[in-house]
């Protein structure tokens, strides 16, 4: 039982041990303390300049017919903020930005070592966070480096590069038009050369409106079975890979229905061509080139509609993004911070102290 009750004399604390306690507190603060300052001091200054991009959502879709909705940009198919999100974090830019910059050469970003594109690329990345700025439509860009103009160049690149990619993509599909409208035009040009010639070479034919009627049906019925035949190709081709048995069925349905609808346009096609037997091949002709030269108008008109919407859709997009703040090159560095690295001194130094004073209390004889 005497093992078990409280020693007073040992309770109570001594001034001699009270003053070691605070001694030692003391000399480990002041150790932690310095030690931290002298890290900092030599620390690297790090230099952080932030610049942001405000992103319009109610922006206008417009969807060209047919084979031109290709040209849409990849940002209307998801929302212009996850478009530029995904642009700006993409390799592909990331090159684009080291080029510009020549980063490579730069030793304030290499930090002197050869590195290979790729670790270029995750060091461009660890530099420059792009992220959603928190408020709605707003994208931060914050860029760091020992050298404040090039922490602040970073991020203003980053807005440069962007923006442009973005009017150039405008841009191309207005352009992709144009080229086809010019591309049209030469081929009516030709027709109508083609037709004239053909024209002064033969004495011309006024065909009937019948006869001119079943020409274009003709014409016509030729168009629908080679459709026919490319969507039975590729009905064919599913019936193989399905293994769905309501699939199936259809596809099976869809196969004996296409199969039939060829075989009677193919009917009505040998009908019309031996009623036309006897119609010199030089009006039957004559009548193709018209129609041919009929159909490339009416597509012309509609090109020159879908450019000038491409370009009401160009002046839209441009509209998009806009710069709420450019980077300015930063005065004083952001990281390390003296007071923050002093305080987790203190506390570091107060463990430790705390830490000493109780080892030497185990170890110090009774």
């Amino acid at each position: 039982m005497s093992k078990l009750t409280p020693d007073p004399e040992r309770q109570a604390w001594d001034p001699s041990q009270v003053r070691r306690w605070v001694q030692v507190m003391v000399v480990s603060v002041l150790v932690c303390v310095a030690v931290g300052a002298a890290i900092t001091l030599v620390m690297p200054r790090i230099f952080e300049a932030r610049a942001s991009l405000f992103v319009r959502q109610d922006t206008p879709s417009f969807r060209l017919p047919g084979d031109l909705g290709t040209l849409a940009l990849p940002g209307q198919q998801t929302s212009s903020l996850d478009y530029a999100l995904a642009i700006l974090d993409s390799d592909e830019f990331a090159r684009q930005i080291l080029r510009s910059l020549r980063l490579a050469s730069r030793r304030e970003f290499t930090g002197g070592k050869q590195l290979t594109e790729q670790k270029l690329i995750e060091r461009l990345r660890k530099s420059v966070r792009v992220t959603d700025g928190g408020t709605e439509g707003v994208i931060a860009i914050k860029a760091s480096s020992t050298d404040p103009d090039l922490a602040a160049r970073l991020a203003n690149t980053f807005l440069d590069a962007f923006l442009e990619r973005v009017n150039t993509e405008s841009k191309r599909k207005s352009q992709f038009i144009r080229g086809k409208i010019r591309s049209l035009n030469n081929d009516l040009k030709r027709l109508e050369e083609t037709l004239k010639d053909l024209s002064s070479r033969a004495e011309v034919i006024n065909l009937s409106e019948q006869t001119r009627a079943a020409v274009q049906q003709a014409m016509s019925l030729q168009q629908q079975i080679h459709e026919a035949t490319t969507e039975l190709t590729a009905v064919a081709s599913d019936l193989k890979n399905t293994g769905d048995l309501a699939e199936l069925a259809r596809l099976k349905a869809r196969k004996q229905a296409l199969e039939a609808s060829r075989q009677e346009m193919q009917s009505a096609l040998d009908r019309l061509r031996s009623e036309m037997k006897d119609v010199p091949a030089v009006a039957l002709r004559q009548a193709r080139l018209q129609r041919e030269i009929d159909n490339k108008a009416k597509l012309y008109q509609v090109l020159s509609q879908q450019h000038e919407l491409a370009q009401i859709q160009e002046q839209a997009e441009t509209g998009v993004y806009k710069v709420l703040d450019r980077a300015v090159v930063p005065t004083s560095h952001a990281r390390p911070k003296m007071l923050v690295n002093l305080a987790a001194s203190f506390v570091a130094g107060l463990v430790v102290g705390f830490g000493v004073n109780l080892v030497i209390s185990e170890l110090r004889p009774t």
